[in-house]
């Protein structure tokens, strides 16, 4: 693992790597694929944590994102996500992912998480890292023939606060295209000057993921180096 990956995962990879299989155990738990209401689908010795609401398969009606949280002694608390479709006769269950989420206490310094579902895309958004820092934004949609919860954009930001060194890595799953941009600081300036070095055009696979699949730790290893210019 490269110097920049060591220092961003040294504090956090042991309980990071605790919260998931925490989370993965927890969905043993019965939640059901249909309720009346949210607390429905919220697994005994969870609670529910932030919520987003939003129109995600073009109903009309707005649909649900719950971030849920394991209850017990904070600072290793696995989060996983639940979705929720608003139907005429309540609330049904879409997707579950128990990995997207970095645990409570493994986001370091500027550990945030925000949800908002817009145009039926559900975007999620997760910022961890202290000096050396990394943003990650993903996107989902419904896929039509598989009527599932799947990602279509990858946005990785990794970036070091002090030295200015800073990459933008987006992937698109429906066109197959990946772009990667490398910007290099001026460490000597007052002021980050951020100067692009380097620009690549990929290709990614245009399989797209079941967002059950997805796994926070995973995608942060994927990244590239921000000091690697």
């Amino acid at each position: 693992m490269k110097s920049w990956k060591l220092s961003l995962f040294i504090g956090s990879l042991i309980v990071a790597t605790t919260c998931f299989s925490s989370s993965s155990i927890a969905y043993m738990l019965n939640v059901p694929a249909k309720g009346k209401v949210i607390k429905d689908f919220i697994p005994a010795g969870w609670v529910l944590e932030n919520q987003t609401a939003g129109d995600l398969n073009g109903d009309g009606r707005d649909d649900l994102a719950l971030r849920i949280i394991k209850l017990g002694e904070r600072g290793n608390l696995p989060r996983s996500l639940v979705v929720l479709l608003n139907t005429k006769t309540g609330w049904q269950r879409l997707a579950m992912a128990d990995n997207l989420f970095f645990c409570d206490g493994c986001g370091g310094m500027l550990g945030d998480i925000s949800m908002q579902i817009r145009k039926q895309v559900l975007v999620i958004d997760q910022l961890v890292g202290s000096r050396e820092a990394i943003d990650v934004s993903h996107s989902f949609w419904i896929d039509r023939k598989s009527g599932k919860l799947v990602c279509i954009g990858e946005d990785l930001h990794p970036y070091d606060r002090a030295g200015g060194y800073s990459i933008t890595d987006s992937r698109n799953f429906l066109t197959g295209k990946r772009i990667v941009h490398r910007y290099r600081g001026n460490s000597r300036s007052r002021i980050i000057d951020l100067k692009l070095v380097k620009t690549q055009n990929l290709k990614v696979s245009k399989k797209l993921r079941p967002i059950e699949s997805m796994n926070f730790e995973a995608i942060m290893l994927s990244s590239p180096d921000p000091n690697d210019n």
